[in-house]
């Protein structure tokens, strides 16, 4: 499986590299899939000859079964596109990277915005920044914008989902085998990704354009390719971790304490030390420099995501608590209790209790395998979230952030944990699986096939086939109901209109529109007035309503046992306004 890890890193790096040298070619990811499949077939095939179709039935089998359940995934999957939070910005900067193969995306309405606002963050393009010549460039880490590029570039709209496809099944793949090199028992790989699949917060954020799905293969490869190195020291498992860690060094800022963990812990190890002194350019040296070098060569290009990380650590404009009128005392305390109770009503609490009672275990036997500590060790820094998430407290989007490392590992603990039991206390042991299993699954079913703004997209085309491609479109946070998943995304980028988020009534007289050959306006009926009440140049010339489901967030704001999220549909009854001039 390393050849299969291997070529899904290579291609990841390709996205990464060509994006930020600003010639992102789709024929040129075409030609790496096709030919790259081809010589990996060939390679193993040499290599294995007919034997390759005897091996590891067991491993063909669990893959099979994965590959099922991740099209059975995909069914309900409705693409993220649409702006307000990061998944939307993260589509719509994969969708101007395909088009215009460069990172800079530029066009009428950002130039419109750009002469009066200046650089600086783009407030009315979400998850952009304007550079100093005027060009709107990404907020977010660029790996993971580059990987969405490709497979949009490639298949459309369906990219996106198959993007997350790709990587959600080569975690199940490397979580299963990472389970077999480290627990005790044959079965409880198996038990193990049974406990993932159940799990709601696996099938919920595999729907969305976020970059947890990208770091979520790229941590466990990493973990699996370190251990296996520390096993049996093959270089090909040393380099595999070097490029899926030093990939997720630029694809999110915890990538930084899983390399210098992960390197560490090689250290530690005397007889892989000694691996490093062999010769330390080759093995240590160079790849270091070579991350210093792309990390000078792109810094210029990441610097909106730098800032937004700076700012994020020093607490600079950004509140992330509920509880803004806490006392000092109850600041931190409230807060992590509420996410007990959250982790409680998705399933998750058993799992990270049992999962703390798996490390204790293996601290205890780390005489007899110290390899069973190593994930916890390179994971020790992200333990952070737990006390301290940075994010909104709203969810199901707070899991987010326990998703793609925390999970897994707690998860893969209490695999451990049960598995030990079951050679001491059989009947306890399969007891408490089936409450880890039973506890999980009422959320994962009750979201399982939900897809929320499932007709949204459709209703954005129509309402786009309305304007032409010289119109500017202004277009009221409320359209489409709900704050966050705004209609000015998708028809700024994916249907070419020159579309554009407003929020402030002051820049329909600032902002210059004398380029475009209309100026439109749409925003709720009821939020009319907001905008145009003392203008008289504004006239209503037509109407669209537009209905979708969503997911009820009332009640958030504190915690209650036994509480989900409501679904429900809502319609806005929404007004289009020309200015005449």
């Amino acid at each position: 499986m390393i050849y299969l890890f291997s070529f899904w890193v290579g291609f990841a790096w390709l996205a990464y590299l060509l994006s930020v040298t600003g010639v992102f070619l789709s024929w040129i990811f075409g030609a790496y899939l096709f030919f790259g499949i081809c010589a990996l077939l060939l390679f193993l095939f040499v290599r294995k000859g007919w034997r390759l179709l005897f091996l590891d039935r067991e491993l063909l089998l669990f893959c099979v079964l994965a590959f099922s359940f991740v099209i059975v995934l995909s069914l309900f999957v409705t693409p993220t596109v649409f702006t307000g939070r990061d998944e939307g910005s993260l589509s719509t900067a994969a969708i101007l990277l395909s088009q215009n193969g460069s990172l800079v995306s530029n066009g009428p309405v950002v130039e419109s915005f750009f002469s009066f606002y200046g650089s600086g963050k783009a407030l009315n393009f979400p998850g952009f920044f304007y550079n100093d010549s005027g060009g709107l460039v990404p907020q977010f880490p660029i790996p993971y914008i580059a990987w969405l590029g490709v497979f949009f570039s490639l298949f459309g709209i369906f990219g996106f989902t198959l993007a997350n496809a790709v990587f959600f099944f080569l975690f199940l793949v490397s979580f299963f085998l990472l389970g077999r090199a480290l627990l005790p028992c044959r079965i409880s790989a198996w038990l193990g990704v049974l406990f993932v699949v159940s799990s709601f917060s696996f099938s919920w954020f595999f729907g969305f354009t976020l970059s947890e799905n990208f770091a979520l293969f790229l941590v466990w490869v990493s973990i699996l390719s370190l251990i296996l190195f520390a096993r049996n020291g093959y270089r090909s498992y040393y380099w595999l971790f070097l490029f899926s860690s030093g990939l997720l060094v630029f694809a999110r800022i915890e990538g930084i304490a899983l390399f210098v963990f992960g390197l560490g812990v090689l250290f530690f190890i005397s007889k892989k030390a000694s691996f490093f002194l062999r010769n330390p350019f080759v093995y240590l040296i160079l790849p270091l420099l070579i991350l210093v070098f792309l990390f000078a060569f792109t810094f210029e290009t990441a610097i909106p995501f730098y800032k937004t990380i700076i700012k994020a650590f020093l607490g600079i404009g950004v509140s992330y608590s509920t509880f803004e009128n806490s006392t000092p005392t109850e600041h931190f305390l409230i807060p992590f209790l509420d996410r007990l109770v959250i982790f409680f009503n998705y399933g998750l609490l058993f799992f990270f209790i049992t999962g703390f009672f798996g490390v204790w275990l293996a601290f205890l036997q780390r005489k007899k395998s110290f390899l069973l500590l190593i994930p916890f060790i390179v994971l020790l820094p992200f333990l952070i979230y737990l006390i301290d998430p940075q994010i909104s407290s709203d969810h199901p989007w707070v899991l987010r952030r326990y998703v793609f490392a925390l999970l897994p590992l707690f998860i893969f603990y209490a695999t451990y944990f049960v598995c030990n039991l079951f050679s001491r206390v059989r009947i306890f042991s399969i007891a408490l699986s089936i409450v880890l299993v039973l506890s999980a699954l009422p959320s994962t079913v009750y979201f399982f096939t939900f897809s929320e703004h499932a007709t949204l997209l459709d209703q954005t085309e129509l309402l786009s086939q309305r304007f032409s491609s010289s119109d500017v479109i202004l277009i009221d946070k409320y359209v489409s109901g709900d704050s966050f998943s705004m209609i000015s995304g998708p028809m700024h980028s994916f249907f070419d209109r020159q579309a554009v988020y407003i929020f402030n009534p002051e820049d329909l007289l600032r902002v210059p529109f004398d380029r475009f050959s209309s100026v439109y306006l749409i925003v709720p009926r009821n939020r009319q007035d907001v905008y145009v009440s003392n203008d008289s140049s504004w006239h209503v010339v037509d109407s669209f309503d537009v209905t979708t489901n969503i997911i009820d967030d009332a009640d958030q704001s504190s915690a209650q046992f036994f509480f989900l999220p409501r679904f429900k549909m809502v319609k806005t009854e929404n007004v289009i306004l020309k200015r005449e001039f």
